[in-house]
């Protein structure tokens, strides 16, 4: 999950020594306070520090509650097994309805849809097939809605079976991060961040996905 907002805010995350519970929102009123520090969410590690529950709680509760209060702010969630964890486990009906509202205004927007983000190389296509079946079922069940845009930006591996897979699920855009340093310098030297992506020559343009790389090697562009 990847938050965002004006220089008046900081997300922190949980990590170590960032100063602040998992996934609270700290106010800056400083005005002198020019730059804003984001630490996605993208890693919720069960059982690090706390349980998995424990961090969902923290992560989607602050969320919510920063996303109906500060109109100026936006926030992206990833892994629908954790949102479907708290929603089903955690949030009250007030908090379900805060979502709804906050997701019809576009604060709040769901990106790949899967239960998690899979690994590309180590998995099998019907697993992979069947998380992002899972998670776009619970998001259309729950919101009436699919989501837009694919990302994979931390997926340890490539596979050609993902533009192929992305391009069927009807996605319009995809963005991914870790990629060969050497690839991604070339990249940026030459100013090509962007590409169509085709997994499969026998299918051609049927099955092939408009690909952004990100600038930076971690979760922020």
């Amino acid at each position: 999950m990847v938050g965002s907002g004006p220089s008046s805010s900081f997300w922190n995350g949980a990590e170590e020594g960032v100063g602040a519970s998992p996934g609270s929102v700290v106010s800056q009123d400083d005005p002198d306070v020019k730059q804003l520090w984001l630490h996605p969410g993208g890693s919720l590690p069960g059982g690090r520090q706390e349980s998995m529950q424990a961090y969902v709680t923290k992560v989607h509760t602050s969320v919510v509650e920063e996303l109906t209060r500060n109109k100026q702010h936006r926030f992206i969630i990833l892994d629908q097994e954790f949102l479907r964890l708290w929603w089903d486990g955690v949030a009250s009906a007030k908090q379900k309805l805060q979502v709804h509202e906050i997701v019809a205004q576009r604060l709040l927007e769901f990106v790949l849809g899967g239960q998690v983000m899979r690994d590309e190389v180590v998995t099998h296509v019907n697993d992979q097939t069947f998380q992002l079946t899972e998670g776009h079922g619970f998001l259309y069940k729950t919101f009436g809605i699919r989501p837009q845009f694919s990302w994979q930006v931390d997926s340890l591996g490539t596979s050609a079976t993902t533009p192929t897979l992305f391009a069927l699920a009807g996605f319009s855009g995809h963005i991914i991060s870790r990629i060969d340093y050497d690839l991604k310098e070339a990249m940026q030297k030459d100013q090509e961040m962007q590409f169509v992506w085709r997994g499969s020559r026998s299918l051609l343009a049927q099955q092939e996905t408009f690909t952004h790389v990100m600038d930076e090697n971690g979760y922020c562009s």
